[in-house]
């Protein structure tokens, strides 16, 4: 039985829906009188899906599974790829893989029923052959070897390697030419059998469309599954970090960095990582913003270019500040970067910066509801049908975030000794 909740926004004027759909599939859906449709279909199966427990098996995975199902599900037996059948219908499909979650989505101004149909029955109904699949393998390799060839990309991978002992976020999404070699059709179904099932995905839904005719198209085209039992291995993570420094050469003008401070305290409960991932966003603004003197100072200095960054990234499993960009003394920068945060734990923060910071949140959040596509995402990042939480709740987050709770947080999880530095020094 389909169950339908409603939740409305008197603050923002806007209303969204949660449907628990009778698979076992979680719908999420923002009604918006827009011209575009726009809808994403997300598994709960990335990157650092590597090593998992079901029926009282152990199972390893080659690196790269994740990525390489996200090319191949695209595939029909009939030869056509799905995402030239939702071109057909006036649509536009892609899908990308992250360290978490692989989301397959479209957008469009019409058929929208009928490329939500396709949507589902293509992420649904696996099909691979050795000659596809040993195809892939070349074309995957050739992605790669483009990684490779990517300073930053490369810098920041070095930058999880060096901060992470056992924890599979630093696992390359992509994986690697010989990891890639070893994936056959039957591992792909295999990953399919267990981890494409209803209860591991969601699927986030914006634009002008009827509430039951979204059910009754997923309806008509979901088909029974099994349950989902796959449990993900996860080894105990040290608190230090694997290392401080790494560092590697390329054909680059001037040497990029990637600062990390590795955080070992993460919440559990959905609501507080969200909560402690703006705060610390917040703070990233407040001091290393280009508005900011740090910013000012280190670009008087000549250690930074104006391409200089500060953000937070945050999981269930892992979680880091991190800052990155170009700098002819990377370690004089990362030495800079640890003063600054050793001097702001020891005096109370700017009250004004972190006003204007968290507006800046609440803008962010509000101009995105302007946009089918911006919703569908935030849908896919903030609405969670396991727990309950509803989009408008990010609202009552931010809410709860105050000046001393910053104070605390920065306190309690930027330890100095957690930092590594990755470089990138040119040839």
């Amino acid at each position: 039985m389909n169950k339908i909740i409603k939740f409305v926004s008197e603050q923002l004027s806007e209303t969204t829906y949660h449907i628990y759909h009778k698979s076992g599939l979680f719908i999420s859906y923002v009604p918006k009188k827009k011209a575009a449709f726009q809808a994403v279909l997300y598994v709960n199966f990335g990157g650092r899906h590597e090593r998992y427990s079901i029926n009282g098996e152990d199972v390893t995975l080659p690196m790269g599974c994740a990525h390489f199902l996200e090319h191949k599900m695209f595939d029909n037996p009939d030869g056509k790829s799905s995402d030239a059948i939702i071109t057909s219908l006036g649509g536009y499909c892609n899908a990308f893989t992250s360290s978490t979650k692989t989301a397959y989505y479209f957008s469009t101004t019409e058929n929208f029923y009928e490329c939500l149909s396709h949507l589902i029955k293509f992420v649904t109904t696996p099909y691979f052959t050795e000659q596809s699949v040993e195809k892939e393998v070349g074309i995957i390799a050739e992605e790669i070897r483009g990684c490779v060839d990517d300073p930053y990309d490369r810098c920041h991978i070095n930058l999880l390697s060096a901060m992470y002992h056992k924890n599979t976020a630093k696992n390359e999404i992509c994986g690697t030419e010989e990891s890639i070699s070893r994936i056959t059709p039957e591992i792909l179904y295999k990953c399919c059998e267990h981890f494409y099932t209803p209860e591991n995905m969601s699927l986030c839904i914006s634009g002008d469309l009827d509430v039951d005719k979204i059910v009754e198209t997923v309806d008509a085209v979901l088909p029974n599954f099994s349950k989902f039992d796959a449990r993900e291995i996860n080894e105990t993570e040290p608190q230090s970090v694997a290392s401080k420094f790494v560092s590697a050469q390329m054909p680059l003008g001037k040497p990029i960095f990637c600062i990390g401070i590795k955080i070992n305290d993460i919440p559990t409960d959905k609501r507080e990582r969200l909560k402690q991932s703006a705060a610390l966003d917040i703070f990233c603004r407040m001091i290393f913003s280009q508005s900011e003197n740090f910013y000012l100072d280190m670009l008087d200095k000549k250690l930074i270019s104006h391409n200089f960054d500060a953000g937070a990234s945050t999981t269930k499993t892992f979680s880091y500040v991190s800052f990155s960009g170009e700098s002819d003394d990377p370690k004089k920068l990362a030495r800079y970067i640890r003063q600054k945060i050793r001097e702001v734990k020891q005096k109370p923060l700017d009250a004004v910066a972190f006003e204007r910071e968290l507006r800046c949140d609440y803008a962010s959040f509000v101009s995105d509801f302007d946009s089918t596509e911006d919703i569908s995402f935030m849908l896919m990042s903030y609405a969670s049908g396991k727990d309950e939480m509803n989009i408008f709740e990010y609202l009552d987050i931010l809410n709860s975030i105050d000046i001393e709770y910053i104070e605390q947080l920065i306190k309690r999880v930027l330890n100095e000794e957690n930092m590594s530095l990755s470089v990138i020094y040119p040839t």
